[in-house]
């Protein structure tokens, strides 16, 4: 017959193995949730939020025109958003 401590340390090696953790921020945990950041968005983002799709609409270029004239350097997907030296200029 087993003793109490051996039925108490059975119990706590098996303890772990019983919980498992969720993700709370994990898209498949909660159905409230956008993937913003996750690889599956990137292609909307490429087609439709890159600086040349946005050029092409009425909406698309008051909306770079907006952040240039407020010096954002974030302008679009797929653009070279680093710093530059010189102020960003588009023909719009």
């Amino acid at each position: 017959m087993l003793g109490v401590s051996t039925i108490g340390q059975l119990l706590k090696s098996r303890a772990p193995t019983t919980v498992t953790a969720l993700r709370w921020n994990c898209p498949w945990h909660r159905n409230n949730w956008r993937p913003h950041i996750f690889p599956f968005r990137m292609k909307e983002r490429l087609e439709r939020g890159s600086l040349e799709a946005r050029l092409s609409t009425p909406g698309g270029r008051s909306m770079v025109m907006r952040r240039v004239l407020r010096e954002q350097p974030f302008l679009g997907w797929n653009h070279d958003n680093y710093p530059k030296k010189q102020r960003l200029s588009y023909p719009l």
